[in-house]
Formats: C-alpha cells, structure tokens, sequence
C-alpha cells in the first residue's frame, strides 16, 4: 500500500485553524474542498457521524489521515444516496444543508 500523500498533508495543516468549523458540523464540506482540489471521492463513516475525502487508499479530514474506528461503517457518498435515499436525505437537510 502506498502512504499518506504528502502534498495532500501538508495542503491539509494549511486548516488548523478551522478544525473545530471542519469537524463539528461542516466535514462534508471540507471533503468537498478535497474533491475539488485533489479529486477525493467523499465518503461517510457512519458510526461516527463523520464526512471524509479518499485519495488513493487514504482517507482524509482537516486533521489528516482520517483512520476509521474497528467498527465503523463506511460508506461513499454516491453509493449511500443511491442505497438509502431517506437516509441520504436526512444527512443532505443536517450536514450539508444545516438546516
């Protein structure tokens, strides 16, 4: 397996102090900043509630390497609205349009 992409890294510290925005309530749209800049697919860890971008074999948040807990389910994006459109529709009205 490859490791972390240091360009990606060192892109990410440039957040530090956004990491509380990034983490509490606005995830999907930094995994939508590492779509739009290094082409991340995003994805969801379900059990703890939390939006991220994968490159490569990595997954990200604003703190970095973004390593999911034993039991976390995860899930991307695309799939999840297409499996589960309730479920979809809920975390578009909470997490991304905040409403």
């Amino acid at each position: 397996m490859s490791s972390p992409s240091a360009e990606v890294l060192r892109w990410i510290s440039k957040f530090k102090g956004a990491t509380v925005t990034f983490t509490e309530g606005c995830c999907f749209w930094f995994a939508v900043l590492l779509r739009e800049r290094y082409g991340a697919d995003i994805w969801y860890a379900a059990t703890t509630g939390h939006f991220i971008g994968k490159i490569g074999d990595y997954f990200y948040d604003v703190r970095g390497v973004f390593t999911p807990d034993a039991d976390d389910n995860l899930f991307s994006w695309d799939e999840l609205q297409k499996a589960d459109e309730v479920w979809a529709s809920h975390l578009k009205r909470d997490c991304i349009d905040m409403l």
